[in-house]
């Protein structure tokens, strides 16, 4: 990290180019990353608490196995066991486009 020359100041400053007032964030575990790049934003929905872990908080669901159990299919799984923050980024949209679907469905049967 020592020759990491983009300060966080630099980050924040690029982020705020094309996230808005009105931008909704849509991830697993946001608080994380939003509380280490030091940026409030009040528009997020957060993967990690719309599908809680059945043993309430502090505990969370890990985004493979939220994949893996609604969506039916692996992710996260290159032999080198990192996350690519782009394919975690997608399957978060896909989990909540799921969610809003099933939910819609539930209340149409009511």
């Amino acid at each position: 990290m020592a020759s990491v020359e983009t300060r966080l100041e630099d980050v924040q400053q690029q982020l705020r180019g094309f996230i808005y007032e009105d931008t909704i964030l849509v991830g697993h575990s946001l608080e994380s990353d939003l509380k280490a790049m030091k940026f409030i934003h009040s528009t997020v929905v957060d993967t990690a608490l719309v599908f809680p872990h059945p043993r309430g908080l502090p505990y969370k669901r890990a985004l493979k196995s939220l994949i893996a159990e609604h969506l039916k299919r692996f992710i996260q799984d290159n032999i080198d066991g990192g996350h690519d923050s782009q394919e975690d980024a997608g399957a978060c949209m896909e989990l909540m486009m799921w969610k809003v679907k099933a939910d819609m469905l539930k209340s149409a049967r009511r």
